[in-house]
């Protein structure tokens, strides 16, 4: 009997952090069947040979924002040419469903663009779910946002939460996990979160998600001065809870060095109290965000038209001025504006990668100024506008990943060359992001060993969200497979060309069809909406 696909004299990094082993693999009807060191497996309808390249698991992004650019275009091209079979979305609390106010919740949705002709028809996670999965060239985990979930319950108020409110998200927690939603995210470090939600609410809420089993993927509080307590307090909330833990891009920021083996610490000791927690970084000193982050909570109350008008406002400008104190973006108290770089602006095209520092002087504007110009030009699409800021330091980063409960995530989106997204990479983690934690991570700075980062994009991701049939070369599970040439592979994005193509990625499969070959998306889309069929315990 022929197999569908043979892939031969590879070198096989099964995705457990074992050595490389020399073999052939079979695949027949979307699986993975045959693990052959003798090269005696049948004759495939497609023979590959691998001539002694590397053949790993598909690999998974844990940390991905990709909600609106999938059904944008769902190829899914710019993911799968750097070898990724799995991407995880809603993180950070932002999401596009529940959508109860189809404007209000625009302002959730990273990535989000007017000018791409989505309409929002639906209501509740489960339709958004339905919308979603419609061709797609990428597998796909969701998980439900906080921050959709509380606006729907409650608006953008900048107060705690009632427990009529607390009881409404609840209704909408359920409602995602019944419709196949993985668990729950929040970003607790953004406006309004920071400073009107309370510990209190999340438990709440997330005690649904540990009733199911799910996960809490949680970016956390306090990540400026006091990252151990926002990691103390997501611990907190896992215990009393009783639910899985994801703590995303756990590294303290730069303003806080020195902090980092602190919060691992915490970790440490929570799973030695019985706690599952995992945690991620994206493997760059820089990381988007709205440009909507530098406004205090009480900046964005109300309804899309009664913010937008504030922008013009002096009196606003003046008060937003006086509370930057407490701003999220220390950058702004030391007064180093070009360490933030504007990379979404639908209506301005000309502001692209320069920073606020660049703006200003080529304006002859004070920085914040430019802050206020962009979102008022921008409308009631002012939650368009996107930015990069310097937030890691490299010591930190090199000690969070040598922790083996470590996995990457890129904190970018999933993006294609072609079509309304061509122009809309917000960092090289669009296109480069596989690459570059093996050229970072492995090659340059040698902090773990090739097969330990196929383990930490792998298996390890996958268990963290309680995937079992995929993200390990064995027989039985799902054939989401990545074949690289390490002579060639690497990334070739760079901080000012975010769309190079990464060399030395062969083949990808996905659920044993050929997805990229020769470096190049066959047009040949598998990807699957993943969804979870939980009962409560």
């Amino acid at each position: 009997m022929s197999l569908d696909i043979v892939i031969r004299n590879a070198h096989v990094v099964d995705g457990t952090g074992s050595p490389r082993f020399r073999a052939s693999v079979g695949v027949q009807q979307g699986r993975i069947v045959n693990i052959d060191k003798g090269d005696r497996l049948p004759t495939g309808k497609k023979e590959i040979n691998a001539d002694g390249k590397l053949l790993t698991p598909g690999f998974f992004d844990i940390h991905r924002h990709s909600d609106w650019t999938l059904l944008v275009d769902p190829s899914a091209e710019s993911a799968i040419e750097q070898g990724l079979t799995t991407e995880v979305l809603g993180n950070c609390g932002f999401g596009p469903a529940p959508a109860v106010d189809k404007k209000r919740v625009e302002q959730n949705i990273l990535g989000h663009n007017g000018k791409h002709g989505i309409e929002i028809d639906w209501t509740t996670f489960g339709e958004y779910l339905d919308r979603l999965d419609r061709n797609l060239g990428i597998n796909v985990v969701p998980l439900v946002a906080h921050g959709a979930i509380r606006t729907s319950a409650m608006g953008i108020a900048n107060r705690p939460a009632s427990q009529d409110d607390i009881q409404k998200m609840c209704y909408w927690v359920d409602e995602a996990l019944d419709s196949g939603a993985f668990g729950l995210s929040s970003g607790l470090e953004y406006a309004p979160y920071q400073t009107s939600t309370t510990t209190e609410e999340i438990v709440a809420i997330v005690r649904r998600v540990g009733e199911r089993g799910g996960l809490y993927s949680t970016h956390t509080r306090y990540r400026i001065f006091n990252s151990d307590k926002g990691v103390a307090e997501a611990i907190q909330i896992a215990k009393e809870s009783n639910c899985r833990l994801q703590i995303s891009h756990i590294t303290p920021r730069i303003f806080v060095r020195h902090m980092t083996e602190a919060v691992l610490k915490l970790c440490d000791e929570a799973r030695e109290e019985g706690l599952d927690v995992g945690f991620d970084i994206y493997p760059y000193e820089w990381a988007p965000g709205p440009l909507t982050e530098l406004l205090p909570g009480w900046a964005l109350e109300g309804s899309v038209d009664d913010v937008a008008q504030r922008f013009k406002d002096e009196q606003f400008k003046k008060k937003v001025v006086q509370e930057h104190k407490v701003n999220l973006c220390r950058w702004v108290q030391l007064d180093r504006w070009e360490k933030m770089i504007i990379v979404g602006a639908p209506k301005r095209p000309d502001v692209i990668n320069k920073s606020i520092a660049q703006l200003a002087k080529e304006w002859s504007k004070d920085p914040w100024d430019v802050v206020f110009n962009l979102l008022a030009e921008a409308g009631t699409h002012y939650t368009d506008l996107t930015e990069i800021t310097h937030t890691l330091d490299w010591e930190d980063i090199l000690l969070t990943i040598r922790d083996p409960h470590c996995s990457f995530g890129s904190d970018s989106s999933t993006l294609s060359r072609n079509g309304l997204l061509m122009d809309e990479a917000m960092m090289p983690g669009c296109y480069g992001f596989v690459p570059r934690v093996f050229d970072e991570m492995v090659s340059s700075r040698k902090a773990i060993s090739f097969e330990e980062a196929v383990r930490r994009l792998t298996s390890l991701p996958a268990s963290q969200l309680g995937i079992w049939d995929r993200g390990i070369i064995r027989p039985g599970l799902v054939a989401d497979l990545t074949l690289i040439n390490p002579d060639t592979f690497r990334d070739n994005t760079t901080w000012t060309d975010f769309y190079a193509r990464p060399g030395g990625v062969d083949l990808v499969l996905i659920s044993g069809k050929v997805v990229v070959e020769n470096g190049r998306a066959t047009g040949v889309r598998e990807g699957k909406l993943l969804r979870t069929k939980r009962s409560v315990a």
